[in-house]
């Protein structure tokens, strides 16, 4: 059996039905330890007490001999990979055909209820498209990432009953800029810079006397962002009567002030070209209506 690169990173990972599971930078499907002693409904212990006896001895526990003659012969049964936005942090994960192979073995060799009825389950779907299916992930990136990744933080962040959070109002920026090509992902963020702005501007025009106090809410970002490695962060939301006033400032302050220098900051680290910072801030720059005649202003 062909050994794996020595390090993975995490493509994408999620908890579904309390098992974590995730995709590797391979497109390898993979179980934690804890997923897969829950899958086998065996104590995490048995499982984790297999993954060191096979970097000693192969001939240990019942269950590294059971591998062993079934031709399991990579050095370790749990692949260690990189978490996204986790750094020097290892998190160990137990790919597919070794996942696969040690719920035979709970199911075939030793009979446990739970480990032959996902076994079941698991070989009728294929433990690959399973993973993929429950985690929504397009191994052949049908959905561009800068889509997928606007899609999944959308879902995750939402404001309270009479707030409105300054991403969902960016919203029509962010996809403009998908849509002329620039990346946004967890190196392009536009609403950070967005609401810092907007922060200082509310500060600074004291808008609190005139619309009430901001308010703090939990943010969190996509698994597979940077930036989730300290979530939930907390995240200002604006009352709802303020929502005109932050549109009004988006269009004459922060597009044709503000976001040019932002772009061209992104232009300065190679995340964007040049030609296509210029096109799109061109497009989104705010049209003037066009000037009629009397005449019209009659109609």
């Amino acid at each position: 059996m062909k050994k794996p690169p020595d390090k993975l990173s995490i493509q994408v990972t999620k908890v579904v039905n309390g098992l974590e599971m995730g995709v590797l930078s391979d497109g390898t499907a993979y179980f934690t330890g804890r997923a897969l002693s829950n899958l086998c409904g065996v104590a995490n212990s048995s499982i984790s007490e297999a993954t060191t006896a096979w970097g000693v001895d192969s001939k240990t526990t019942r269950l590294t001999k059971w591998l062993a003659a079934q031709g399991f012969s990579r050095d370790t049964l749990a692949t260690p990979t990189d978490q996204p936005g986790v750094a020097g942090n290892v998190k160990y994960a137990y790919q597919e055909d070794i996942s696969q192979l040690i719920l035979e073995f709970y199911a075939l060799d030793v009979g446990n209820p739970t480990a032959l009825k996902n076994h079941r389950l698991l070989t009728r779907a294929g433990l690959r498209l399973f993973v993929y299916g429950a985690l929504g992930y397009d191994p052949n990136n049908l959905v561009p990432p800068s889509w997928r990744q606007f899609h999944d933080r959308t879902l995750l962040v939402n404001a309270p009953a009479g707030h409105f959070s300054v991403f969902k109002e960016s919203a029509p920026l962010i996809v403009a800029a998908i849509r002329a090509g620039l990346p946004v992902d967890d190196k392009t963020v536009p609403d950070i810079s967005i609401g810092i702005a907007w922060a200082k501007h509310w500060k600074s025009k004291k808008l609190s006397d005139e619309f009430g106090e901001a308010s703090k809410y939990d943010h969190n970002y996509p698994a597979y962002f940077a930036q989730a490695a300290s979530n939930p962060q907390p995240m200002n939301v604006y009352p709802l009567r303020a929502i005109a006033e932050f549109r009004v400032w988006m269009e004459e302050k922060y597009i044709p002030e503000k976001f040019p220098a932002y772009i061209k900051g992104k232009v300065s680290q190679g995340l964007i070209p040049l030609s296509a910072a210029e096109l799109f801030l061109a497009e989104i720059t705010p049209k003037s209506l066009p000037t009629g005649s009397d005449d019209d202003d009659e109609n």
